[in-house]
């Protein structure tokens, strides 16, 4: 696509289009405008053209940038084959130059000398499942993420991956590629990344449901799971003390988390409980436990602010469940470090207690049984069995790894607050998506 295609046609019809992608963020806002604010052609060998267009979409809540690849009809191509086998070739190639912007496709040595490889097998295959971003399995050689919301500055998970492989961290995939993003007066965007793909038996989600359902018709113990569940946990406080393992880089570094930020998680969580005895009041069964269980809960939150000592905050995963893990077979490897989508770039980079990742998992544990409850109702009480068995086992392998630096009572407290702050982001998520999944996020807010 040349620049004098470039039209107000042209936007028009992405008006009309862009809102209806499945990675389009800002679903619940009005759009007014879609902007192309650059366009650079894509050196590809193909038999038509294609363009990566830098988007600038208005709504009535601002506005964002957004990344699209087209053809001269204004297509999307990301999911075109032909397409996604050339775009490999771009990453140790020239800059590619706009009128506003410069992209390059960094590639590491070990990206070429497994693209060289006699045999290596980089058949593109596009994540079906993908939402916010674009991601595509080549093989078993890479996995190429395109994160088509492009924020201004380095995105958390290259972030987080190089300091994982700085530290000698082994469960999450090494990253071996990035696209960046460079524009006039911005710091520059992280577009793509390329890790080196693991071999795995797919996501630990379905593993876990699997696991559950065949214990639950008797034909599995539960033992097997409980095991992994606790080397599960070890990998995740691997992770965290590699993530708080290098005092000499200051986004990694080790800081207390003090009184006066707790104090502002503290009013923000009790704002949400106020939210959530609003959404549980559609909800006879929950509604007056919840109501007649808020001053104690509010009493909970403020023992996080009361702490003797600051806990520690690092870098963390930040949007850590079962579905960001995969199983290998006998083992586990954590990927997708973005954190939780909604949030703004600044706060997924922020330091946040550890206890926030094993507070996701824990949760993640409780869906899991939940649903296991609720494909098998005569099964209640052996599934709160092994959810209580599973979560132990996780919380011991944690704390055999982790470095938290903090002691008994702190973690927890600081593991409490975690607990009830992840459960009433679940609260206002189900009654906007899955109202009748409310009641599991409410449930975790009653238990003690």
């Amino acid at each position: 696509m040349s620049a004098s295609k470039i039209t107000p046609e042209l936007e028009a019809r992405l008006l009309e289009s862009v809102p209806q992608r499945r990675w389009f963020r800002a679903k619940s806002r009005r759009v007014t405008r879609v902007r192309v604010a650059d366009a650079l052609p894509l050196p590809l060998a193909l038999d038509y053209r294609v363009t990566l267009l830098l988007l600038r979409v208005e709504h009535d809540g601002g506005g964002d940038d957004y990344v699209m690849a087209v053809d001269d009809d204004a297509n999307d191509v990301l999911a075109r084959p032909e397409v996604l086998a050339h775009l490999l070739d771009l990453f140790g190639g020239p800059v590619l130059t706009g009128a506003h912007t410069t992209v390059r496709f960094e590639a590491t040595p070990g990206f070429a000398a497994r693209k060289a490889e006699p045999g290596a097998d980089l058949t593109p295959k596009p994540v079906s499942t993908e939402q916010t971003n674009t991601s595509v399995v080549y093989g078993d050689s890479f996995v190429l993420k395109v994160l088509r919301q492009l924020d201004e500055g380095a995105s958390p998970d290259m972030e987080m991956s190089e300091m994982l492989t700085l530290a000698g961290y082994e469960h999450a995939p090494p990253l071996v590629g990035t696209i960046v993003c460079e524009r006039a007066g911005r710091a520059a965007s992280t577009m793509g990344l390329v890790h080196r793909f693991t071999p795995n038996e797919g996501e630990a989600w379905t593993f876990t449901l699997d696991a559950l359902r065949a214990h639950l018709r008797g034909e599995e113990a539960a033992d097997r799971y409980v095991a992994l569940a606790e080397l599960l946990g070890r990998r995740v406080g691997q992770m965290h003390a590699a993530l708080a393992s290098r005092a000499d880089v200051p986004a990694f570094a080790p800081e207390p988390l003090d009184e006066a930020r707790r104090a502002a998680m503290v009013d923000a969580a009790k704002a949400s409980l106020d939210r959530a005895v609003k959404a549980a009041s559609l909800h006879p069964e929950y509604a007056t436990k919840l109501a007649e269980a808020a001053p104690s809960i509010v009493r909970r939150l403020e023992r996080f602010v009361e702490l003797r000592s600051d806990p520690i905050a690092t870098r963390v995963h930040g949007d850590l469940h079962l579905g960001q893990v995969l199983f290998t077979g006998d083992d586990f490897v954590i990927i997708d470090f973005e954190g939780e989508p909604a949030r703004p770039l600044i706060e997924r980079k922020m330091k946040r207690s550890p206890f926030v990742d094993v507070a996701g998992m824990l949760r993640s544990f409780h869906y899991a049984a939940m649903t296991g409850i609720r494909e098998m109702p005569n099964s209640e009480e052996a599934a709160r069995a092994w959810h209580k068995a599973v979560r132990g086992a996780f919380l011991k392998g944690w704390e055999a790894a982790s470095l938290t630096g903090a002691d008994l009572l702190t973690g927890a407290t600081v593991l409490d607050f975690a607990l009830l702050e992840k459960c009433l982001y679940e609260v206002s998520y189900e009654a906007d998506n899955r109202p009748d999944w409310i009641g599991i996020p409410l449930e975790g807010l009653l238990e003690r």
